[in-house]
């Protein structure tokens, strides 16, 4: 299942090559080298297979629990190789951020990872290694964001820099900087920690064995709209589930902590049904034992809810989801009879 988006394959080389190239060069004619971008899968280092997976470490869910949780690994590992050594043993600093090659902007726009600090650079031209930058360090690389929540950006633009001193004169003067996804993808760029618009005006109707859910789609940023999932609770608070894998990240299913998401309300003036006044907690949750729908399709204004039984209500949720897994969702006020 492959989500793609003309819009960002269309932007993507504007953003690549803001910080693409190398400022400065290095002694010896040598060349740094960004070969691959590597995620981690269980115990092992994996190229992303698609851009669809890369999306998906790329969200705001990623990125908080790279901020507040070691549970997962959420880092991004960066292969460095030199074509060549510079037989100067230079040391290197790896940092984040924008504009890390100015002094000034440096000190506001940058964050410095010490702990990837490469002692000799020329080691890099006998084997190939990587450098793990946290997520979170990407997007929160301003000095004004450290410690402060995830940064929300949709089509955030986040970069990572290899810096050296190769007059050893404490005045950096060589800088390669990548972008967080290294461009390996043409329908990803940078990352998305924004949720997607909510539809207008979501009403539902009760049918033979049967919901039909319909909305409008937002005037404003429609195109970040990749999908719908309902979610379906009966009258005995008992799941309805439709066995379907969903469409989203949450800090739950990335690193294993619940954070609810907030589900606002959509009026719904049917004159059956019971009024609901809270979302039930699976639903805030976003249990995917309550899935009970999907709608893949970004563009869509209908989903149609199967399999339900007669005469009973039934209590809905319906959530919109981007091409990074953010989602953002509603619940109806009253319950829906079929």
């Amino acid at each position: 299942m492959i989500r793609c988006s003309f819009l960002l394959a269309v932007l993507v080389s504007s953003v690549i090559d803001a910080h693409a190239e190398d400022i400065g060069t290095l002694p010896n004619g040598a060349v740094l080298e960004w070969p691959r971008l590597f995620i981690r899968d269980g115990e092992d280092l994996v190229e992303p297979p698609d851009s669809e997976t890369l999306r998906s470490r790329l969200n705001l869910a990623s990125c908080v629990c790279s901020q507040v949780s070691d549970a997962a690994d959420t880092n991004l590992y960066y292969e460095l190789h030199l074509s060549t050594t510079t037989n100067m043993n230079l040391p290197a600093e790896v940092m984040t951020g924008t504009s890390c090659d100015d002094d000034i902007q440096q000190a506001t726009n940058c964050t410095k990872i010490p702990d990837e600090a490469i002692g000799d650079i020329d080691v890099l031209a006998t084997r190939e290694d990587t450098i793990s930058v946290k997520l979170y360090d990407l997007i929160n690389a301003r000095a004004d964001q450290r410690d402060q929540p995830c940064v929300e950006a949709n089509g955030g633009s986040a970069f990572v820099w290899v810096v050296v001193d190769t007059d050893q004169n404490s005045d950096p003067d060589f800088f390669s900087p990548r972008p967080i996804d290294l461009g390996v993808f043409t329908d990803v760029i940078g990352f998305d920690t924004k949720a997607p618009p909510l539809p207008d005006n979501i009403s539902a109707t009760g049918g033979e064995g049967s919901i039909e859910i319909t909305w409008d789609i937002p005037d404003a940023n429609a195109t970040d709209l990749y999908a719908f999932q309902a979610f379906c609770m009966d009258a005995n608070g008992e799941a309805v589930s439709a066995g379907e894998p969903p469409l989203y990240s949450t800090t739950a299913t990335v690193c294993g902590i619940a954070m609810p998401l907030d589900l606002v309300a959509s009026p719904i003036d049917n004159g059956e049904g019971t009024e609901v006044t809270v979302a039930p907690t699976p639903f805030q949750n976003l249990d995917p034992a309550f899935l009970c729908g999907t709608q893949e399709s970004g563009t869509a204004t209908s989903l149609r809810i199967e399999g339900l039984e007669n005469n009973m209500e039934y209590t809905v949720a319906l959530v919109a989801v981007d091409f990074y897994g953010n989602p953002i969702g509603t619940f109806l006020s009253r319950t829906i009879v079929p």
